[in-house]
């Protein structure tokens, strides 16, 4: 990723779960308010209300995910980048143990933030 647009994994996954958990609660507040307008006990302005705040929970939780696909995506891209680097390196410069480690650093840490958004994504936001 170009400089200064280093993707925050930790603020990724903790609002992926958080918006998660936000999309239960307003699923269960929107049944319940649900319930209630079926029985004529509230105005259908609290259903209305309850309805777009569980729309607006599904549209955080699926902005979020697909955040963390694209970034998957690129780090992927990033990861393979790496390797080839590496390889080059390695037999370009052998007897370049600063250059070797430099690019094998690269492949672990495109590896390191694989691993996380694949379990970012994995936890289904839970």
């Amino acid at each position: 990723m170009p400089e200064g647009t280093q993707l925050d994994l930790v603020r990724l996954a903790t609002s992926y779960v958080d918006a998660a958990g936000e999309l239960e609660i307003a699923k269960l507040e929107y049944d319940s308010r649900k319930q209630l307008a079926e029985r004529n006990t509230i105005p259908a302005q609290e259903l209305a209300i309850a309805q777009i705040k569980y729309k607006t929970a599904e549209r955080k939780v699926a902005l979020l995910r697909s955040i963390a696909e694209a970034a998957l995506m690129e780090t992927k891209a990033d990861m393979d980048a790496a390797k080839s680097q590496l390889e080059s390196v390695a037999k370009g410069r052998p007897d370049d143990p600063s250059a070797v480690r430099a690019a094998e650093a690269q492949v672990i840490r495109a590896e390191s933030r694989l691993r996380v958004l694949e379990s970012i994504l994995a936890s289904g936001g839970r």
